[in-house]
């Protein structure tokens, strides 16, 4: 079994680390398998560090997500790959009130999978 961090943030949204430092400081400096870049509202972050661990053949494997904003609290959708601010309240997330209504509502933004948790 790996180890995980499935919830960090970048300069994207609120975090203190560009993508880059987060991705550099995983593969270096962490005992981390796999991260999930999940910044607010917007899943570049997580797409940006997917691309940079693919290029540098990091063995750091990166979830793109974001953390959405909901009625009925904050949600982490991980493998997500298209969404911003925009495409996730035009698909009805901020009206969610299960994990699987919104696993459903992201299947648009990420393919065959989409997998959320209310944090």
């Amino acid at each position: 079994m790996g180890n995980a961090d499935l919830h960090l943030h970048t300069r994207v949204s609120d975090g203190l680390a560009t993508v880059a430092q987060v991705v550099e400081y995983a593969e270096r400096q962490s005992i981390l398998d796999v991260i999930a870049v999940t910044d607010h509202e917007d899943v570049t972050g997580g797409l940006r560090a997917q691309e940079l661990a693919a290029r540098r053949n990091y063995r750091v494997q990166i979830i793109p997500g974001a953390e959405i904003t909901t009625l009925h609290g904050h949600l982490i959708a991980l493998f997500i790959i298209i969404a911003t601010a925009a495409t996730l309240h035009a698909a009805g997330i901020t009206n969610i009130e299960t994990s699987s209504q919104a696993a459903e509502a992201l299947r648009p933004t990420a393919g065959d999978f989409a997998f959320a948790v209310f944090a």
